[in-house]
This record gives structure tokens, sequence and C-alpha cells, in this order.
């Protein structure tokens, strides 16, 4: 409960807009709480990025279906994921949902002029 009732604090201090793009760093599951309640909100696209192989595995089968779409990567690939995408502007918003410290400033890069 603590977790869930985390997430839905920093939601509701990111104030997800609908249609909002947004991308989640980290795809544990504070990360994919963060995707479904983002997706709750109508905001999208949902891109939830992560350096684990494994852990994106079971995101992609976690996730199917859903709107939300994984980054996978060293993180240095994530951008130009973002890039290669219809609006090829970045996101509104980033959620960093894990505890590394790289994973702050690789979520930088990823949000558009406007965003937060």
């Amino acid at each position: 409960m603590e977790l869930l009732a985390g997430v839905i604090n920093g939601q509701a201090l990111a104030d997800f807009k609908a249609g909002e793009s947004v991308v989640i760093m980290g795809d544990g599951p504070a990360g994919v709480l963060h995707a479904r309640l983002a997706a709750a909100a109508d905001a999208g696209p949902i891109y939830l990025a992560d350096i684990s192989s494994v852990r994106l595995q079971q995101t992609r089968v976690l996730l199917a279906g859903d709107p939300g779409e994984v980054l996978d990567g060293d993180g240095t690939t994530f951008r130009e994921q973002l890039m290669e995408r219809p609006d090829g502007y970045g996101c509104n918003q980033a959620m960093v949902a894990c505890g590394a410290p790289a994973a702050q400033e690789l979520a930088m890069p990823l949000i558009d002029k406007a965003g937060v």
C-alpha cells in the first residue's frame, strides 16, 4: 500500500493532463504503477525506460494491451528512440521511478523544451 500511496502522490504532484506524453524511468513495480495511473488519467503516449533487459521483458508482458511502450537500452539511446516517434520532440513529463541517480540525469534530455 505504501508504494501505491507514493505513486498516487507523485501523480497528483505531476498533474498529468489528457494527451500529455510521459516517460517513466524504471520499469519496476513503481514504474508500472505510474504507467497504469498515467493511462487512467488519459496521458499518452506513455513510455517506460529501463536498462535491464530481463525486467523489460516482464514489463512487456505486464503491459500487454495497455497504452505504453518500452524503451530498451543502456540509457544512451533513450533520446534517439523518442526522436524516432511521430512527433519527434520528447515528452511533456518525466517520472523517475527508481533509485539510480543516473536515471535522473538520463530523464532530463527526454523532456520537450516546454516539459517538466
